[in-house]
This record gives structure tokens, sequence and C-alpha cells, in this order.
């Protein structure tokens, strides 16, 4: 286990060893709740930890040696003994506090272990298969950090991790080749090859990159609310690397290409702005919704109120034309000589409210 390794034991240096070494990483996790970003903090620097543990080894040996320490602690964890490396306990408390597998741990050393070697990748294939478990697996983990459970968050979560590994492959390929290694497919030593050849490649990987980003953004529908800003705005740094490397015209051997911070400044007031834009025009659905939704009811309360009219002068009318009846049947038995023409007058009134009341009935029935 290397000195720096060994430092990590300290959680107070959590947040110092992300700004250190992924200044996107460490803008977007500001965005996170408190609770989830202290557990996300943990998982990087375990991840910082494993990788360290291969970079800063001074021999093969002592890498492959620290490595088989970490994967000796991942078995004590599984067993529900305490770790012996003070950065296992990071891992122990995520794997009790959070369900992240300990398979899925795993997998990224044996990521790691990949890089003991002077490795080449042959093919596409080989390259993603490197981008798992580096980075893919972390997607996963993080999955578990933020709460996420569903089965179907795993694919966009690898695609993620992916597609921030391969940008980080084709703005890394003079740093891997001085370290004797190459990621790009097919190609064994970048110094060596043509300029043209070198840029088809790294542009070629950026292009595998922007896929795998695709697939992860239908993937934050399954985060809390509460997540989905931190990782959007992580997807988007990360991306911005990748056109700034195009914007240089994939010049990747002349030293690491850094995103100026005004551009990353802008990236975030963009992603922010369009998040403002998307939630105001979800207001104006939710008003306009309810706009149909109060049309639909008034206009149902409006039927309502014309059977009721309907019903009351239909009533209304029924009513005068049986009290026409009556008046006019009084008219001619009259039950006293002094009742003369009034019975006739009243059945004349009546017939005229029930003629006028059925009008207005039917009216009801057509409008």
């Amino acid at each position: 286990m290397t000195d720096t390794t060994k430092e990590l034991g300290n959680e107070q240096l959590v947040s110092e060893v992300i700004r250190a070494h992924s200044r996107s990483f460490s803008i977007a996790a500001k965005f996170l709740p408190r609770e989830v970003r202290a557990n996300v903090e943990k998982l990087y620097a375990w991840c910082r930890a494993c990788d360290d543990s291969v970079d800063l080894a001074g021999t093969r040996e002592e890498a492959r040696g620290a490595l088989q320490e970490l994967f000796d602690d991942l078995d004590r964890i599984e067993q529900g003994l305490s770790p012996n490396q003070n950065a296992s306990v990071w891992i122990r408390d995520l794997h009790i506090e959070c369900g992240i597998e300990i398979e899925d741990a795993r997998d990224l050393l044996k990521g790691m272990e990949m890089d003991l070697e002077d490795i080449r990748i042959r093919d596409e294939q080989h390259l993603l298969d490197y981008a798992y478990h580096v980075a893919g697996v972390v997607g996963v983990m993080m999955c578990r950090v933020m709460g996420v459970s569903d089965p179907a968050a795993r694919a966009p979560a690898i695609s993620l991790g992916i597609g921030m590994q391969l940008t980080n492959i084709a703005r890394d390929v003079l740093e891997d080749a001085d370290r004797n290694r190459s990621y790009l497919p097919g190609i064994a030593n970048p110094k060596t090859r043509d300029k043209s050849t070198l840029k088809r490649a790294v542009a070629e990987v950026l292009l595998l990159a922007d896929t795998h980003y695709a697939k992860a953004q239908t993937g934050l529908k399954y985060l809390p609310n509460t997540c989905r800003r931190s990782i959007a705005v992580a997807a988007t740094l990360y991306r911005e690397i990748g056109l700034e490397i195009r914007r240089q015209d994939f010049d990747v051997l002349r030293g690491r290409i850094i995103v100026p911070k005004w551009r990353l400044i802008a990236c975030i007031l963009s992603l922010s702005t369009s998040g403002f834009k998307q939630r105001l025009l979800k207001r104006v659905q939710i008003r306009d919704n309810a706009f149909i939704n109060n049309k639909i009811f008034f206009h149902a309360l409006e039927n309502q109120m014309k059977d009721a009219r309907y019903l009351a002068y239909l009533g209304v009318s029924l009513t005068a034309f049986m009290a026409t009846a009556l008046f006019l049947m009084l008219y001619m038995n009259p039950k006293d000589a002094s009742y003369s023409w009034l019975p006739l007058l009243y059945a004349g009134i009546s017939a005229v409210i029930a003629v006028v009341t059925n009008y207005f009935a039917r009216r009801q029935l057509v409008s």
C-alpha cells in the first residue's frame, strides 16, 4: 500500500483528494445533497486509492501486493470482518450502509489489475471491457450510494461510467504513453504513429463516448430528483472535455487538454438555464392541463345546469297545463254563479304560462 493510500485513511482529507484529482467531479459533487455527497466522496476516495495502488507503486510487484491486500479486504468485508487497510474502511461502510455489492468492487480491482501490464487495447470490445471494469462498474456503485435499486438503471449507469472513461483515455494519450500504456484500439505506441492515424483513433474513441453518454441520458429518470442535477452536470462537464479535444484538432500529444474555467462555468449556467426552461415548461403544461380539466369540469357542470333548467321548465309547464284543464272544467261546471268568467281568465293565464315554459324547456334540449 502506498503512502498516498495510507493518507487517505483520514476522512477529513476525502474532499481534498477529490478536488486534487478531478475538477469536474468536484464541481458536480457540490450539487448533491449533503448526506449523499459524503458517501459519494468516500466511494471516489476508495477508487482513487485503488488506482494509486497501481500508478504510484515503485514496482509492479509492489502494485500487485497492494492490490492483493485490497482484494483480501473485500473477502474480509464479505465475511463480516474488519478490513486491514485504511482505505478499505470506506468501501466496507458503503457496503453496509448503501448496499454496494462486493462483486462490483471486485470488478473495479480487476480493472486495476489490467493496468499492471503494459496494456495494449486490441479492438473496440477489448476497450469497452476495460472501461467497464475501471469506470462502468463505478456507475453501478454510484447508483447504490444514491439509493437507486431499479435493475433498469444499471445499463445507463454503466454507460455513463464508460463514456467518462473513454473521455479520459482520449485526453490522457500522452500521459499513458509515457507510462508505456495505450488504450487506443490497434495503436501500440501513440508516439510513433503518424498524426492523421492518431487523430482518427482519438476521434473514434470520442464518438464511442458520445454514444454511451446518449445511453446514459436515458437513465436520469431513475435517479432521485435531488441527485439528477449533479449527474447531469458531471456528464456535461466530461463531454465538454471531448469537445475541447475536438476544438484543438485532436492534438493530444502536446499534453493534457484542459477545459478553460470560463467554459466550465458556461456549461453549468447553460445546464441550469435548460433546467429552468424545463421546469417552466412543466409548469405551463400543468397550468394548461388544469385549464383543460377546468373546461371539462365546467362543461359537465353546464350540462347538469341545462338538465336542471329543462326539468324545472318542464315541471312548471306540465303544472300550468294541468291548471288550465282544471280552470276550464271549473268554468264549464261552476259551483257558484258568481264565478262567471274568472275561471276562464285563469285558464288563459295558465295556458300562456304552460306554452312559454314548454318553449324554454325545449330550448334547453337543443342548446
